[in-house]
């Protein structure tokens, strides 16, 4: 039992999937995963090797065939393992094995699949994340891992209630993260502003980019609000959202009256703002001794 819980067995998992991505069959992959376990409890009882023999016989069973046309390969592994360890916890219905699994890009799916396999997942401190957001707890339980520095949203319509979760646990979990990145959220002015308030007083994050958000002149006016009081921002992107000439001119007046002088680079590409205020804000950021984002 305890060797279940190897704390090398995160290398062979993600030697297993890496395996899967590059087309090995699933029946292989899960054997090979097997197999480990197998080595791993060689010395102990018996009984325990018959245990899991059974167990790993119902498991494959239960899923044969291994897949279904159109259900992609990661899927069908991780579901494999799902009833391999449901039937751990009848076994060990009192304290049911955990693996340990460690990630630096995870999707949406791949993160629920895990949690209901029994893994404890723990993520390094530079996570990715992708995929299609089916509910906002998924969000907020991938979240609780303070051990994240840098977080990007790949394309994940995170939408205003995903924003505001995010924004929840940079006030919470998330104190120590130095750059996070929504890219296409669908945040709009809500999940801005709901940003915007928690990034008044977080005390790490350097780096902020909220590009191609749909972010209009509502949600950027709260974004200059915290940046006319951060001490922390160095950089921020709003390129490609919505904003317009009186945000721009209001992000411009919230960089000069800064007094802490730390931003470098404030990015408005691909906005309704005209060049003379694009040019405004390039002087706020000189005022200072900074230089406005290369485009």
């Amino acid at each position: 039992y305890n060797l279940l819980q190897s704390d090398q067995s995160p290398c062979h998992l993600n030697s297993v999937l890496n395996s899967l991505d590059m087309g090995c069959d699933v029946d292989g992959c899960f054997e090979r995963l097997a197999g480990d376990v197998r080595e791993r409890l060689e010395g102990v009882r018996e009984r325990y090797l018959f245990m899991f023999e059974d167990l790993l016989a119902k498991a494959v069973i239960k899923t044969e065939p291994s897949w279904v046309e159109g259900e992609p390969v990661r899927t069908a592994f991780l579901n494999k393992l799902k009833v391999f360890r449901m039937g751990l916890i009848k076994k060990f219905s009192s304290n049911p094995p955990r693996f340990d699994i460690a990630l630096n890009q995870v999707s949406f799916e791949d993160f629920d699949l895990f949690s209901c396999c029994g893994f404890d997942v723990k993520f390094d401190r530079h996570l990715e994340v992708s995929g299609a957001l089916s509910n906002v707890e998924l969000l907020k339980r991938l979240l609780q891992h303070p051990e994240i520095e840098e977080l990007r949203f790949d394309q994940v319509t995170l939408g205003p209630e995903g924003a505001q979760a995010t924004a929840e646990a940079l006030q919470t979990t998330l104190a120590n993260l130095k750059l996070l990145e929504i890219c296409q959220g669908k945040i709009g002015n809500e999940g801005a502003t709901a940003i915007a308030e928690a990034i008044k007083k977080h005390e790490k994050l350097e780096t902020l980019s909220l590009q191609d958000n749909e972010i209009g002149d509502e949600g950027s006016r709260r974004i200059a609000e915290a940046l006319h009081t951060n001490s922390i921002l160095k950089d921020v992107d709003l390129s490609d959202n919505r904003l317009g000439d009186d945000a721009g001119r209001f992000l411009a007046k919230a960089v000069e009256t800064n007094k802490f002088k730390r931003l470098k680079s404030l990015d408005v590409y691909g906005c309704d703002v005209s060049e003379e205020t694009e040019l405004t804000i390039e002087r706020s950021l000189n005022d200072q001794g900074s230089e406005p984002a290369d485009r």
